[in-house]
């Protein structure tokens, strides 16, 4: 018995970069930006001095580019406020990238304002929490609409799969109620993980938040912070993006090469080196062992191989379906001699 490969249907990446980019576009309008915009409100105001009669350490000092801490100065220093802080005495600590100096020595007029810069510092700290406090995951997580980004995805794959069959067999067409109720049900999927995510780095930024509080740790700290968990939320949208698409492709086209009657496939895998062994130490863009050994190899689609490491427990899965999977599925025709 011979095989007879059909052109395997491989989704564009570009819509895994418009659902990710919408993941984003969601956490920034939804999350980050309400903190960052209490976090630049503007200060309350000193009404004893123009602040055009600020020195540069005074003004560092009032919109917090500069703290005063446990007896040490934090923060961005350029040449004129270090300057002004050697003339007032304090002392450079190359360990701990700050100026020291004894708060008794700090004059009266700097210490006001480093209590007024505090205090309004405090005060927005626990207004970000209030608002962390009041966002609803389950809200911010029914605000995505991926829907029709996934409705074209499928559009378009259906288009390759018509033309890969072509001449072969009967094609079975998905109605657009049908193909709609397939995306439909994929953002459902989509808005539960976002909602578990948000649930997540809330109660992150909240930690956060209340360590500024607690230890001192002034602005741009803060925003070093926001910029981590941001960074955690582009993997994460990144992450979801590609897997729940994959694992939407995967299931259609199973469902359509069965219906179409082409029950079998050839494991394939991206053309990236290969783990040699069960024992290697992953690296990023390697093809795993586990599914390394599967190219080639033909599968039923309703009877998929074990794709786990021999250490884990065994979990069977068609190319895309297992975790950040990239390989992709070749159907195949059983034809006579």
């Amino acid at each position: 018995m011979d095989y007879i490969e059909l052109k395997p249907i491989k989704e564009e990446l570009s819509y895994q970069e418009l659902i990710r980019n919408k993941i984003l576009k969601l956490f920034i309008e939804q999350l980050y930006n309400p903190l960052l915009i209490i976090l630049e409100e503007p200060l309350k105001k000193i009404k004893t001095i123009k602040n055009s009669s600020y020195t540069n350490l005074e003004k560092a000092l009032y919109y917090g580019r500069v703290y005063y801490y446990q007896g040490q100065f934090f923060g961005k220093f350029n040449a004129f406020i270090s300057k002004e802080l050697q003339k007032l005495g304090a002392k450079w600590d190359s360990k701990n990238s700050s100026y020291r100096l004894e708060e008794s020595k700090i004059p009266i007029f700097i210490r006001g304002i480093i209590s007024i810069a505090k205090n309004n510092y405090d005060v927005k700290l626990d207004k970000m929490d209030e608002t962390l406090s009041r966002m609803n995951p389950e809200v911010i997580s029914d605000k995505l609409d991926i829907s029709q980004i996934l409705d074209k995805n499928l559009f378009t794959i259906e288009k390759d799969f018509s033309e890969s069959i072509k001449n072969i067999t009967v094609e079975p067409q998905l109605t657009d109620e049908q193909r709609k109720k397939i995306a439909d049900e994929w953002q459902s999927n989509m808005r539960l993980y976002i909602k578990n995510f948000t649930e997540e780095q809330i109660k992150d930024l909240r930690q956060k938040v209340s360590d500024n509080v607690f230890s001192g740790i002034r602005r741009e700290n803060l925003i070093k912070s926001f910029q981590e968990n941001y960074l955690v939320t582009y993997n994460k949208a990144k992450f979801l993006a590609r897997q729940e698409t994959n694992l939407m492709m995967a299931k259609y086209k199973e469902t359509k090469y069965v219906a179409a009657g082409i029950p079998e496939y050839r494991w394939a895998c991206v053309h990236m080196p290969h783990q040699k062994s069960p024992d290697a130490i992953y690296k990023p863009g390697e093809v795993r062992y586990s599914h390394g050994i599967l190219e080639g190899k033909i599968f039923s689609w309703n009877d998929p191989p074990v794709t786990t490491a021999p250490d884990q427990p065994q979990r069977r899965n068609n190319p895309g379906q297992d975790y950040n999977c990239r390989c992709f599925a070749i159907p195949v025709l059983r034809v006579k001699k």
